[in-house]
């Protein structure tokens, strides 16, 4: 139910939780994570405008983890494609024995 969704830049943990619990644990990967002591209700612009502040401050370093989860996400694709046309190649060979 996520595919069409796109990755995820920042995700803020409100109530000092330094912890998924598994969620959005895939979209997250290569995203920033933000932990916060402040509980939901309470947190505020201010605390908003910080988790932004230390996005900008990583953004370099988040644009290269993507690339290079892309490059391997490329080659683990090359890699199943490459598996796929042997076993494929194989089948047409005992078919044709």
């Amino acid at each position: 139910y996520t595919a069409p969704s796109s990755q995820v830049d920042l995700l803020i943990r409100t109530s000092g939780e330094t912890r998924l619990s598994d969620f959005m644990l895939w979209q997250a990967c290569v995203g920033s994570l933000a932990f916060r002591s402040v509980l939901w209700p309470e947190f505020s612009l201010l605390d908003l405008a910080w988790c932004v502040l230390d996005y900008q401050r990583g953004y370099r370093h988040l644009i290269q983890a993507r690339k290079r989860h892309a490059e391997q996400m490329a080659a683990l694709q090359k890699l199943d494609d490459d598996a796929w046309e042997r076993r494929a190649a194989g089948t047409a060979r005992s078919d044709g024995d």
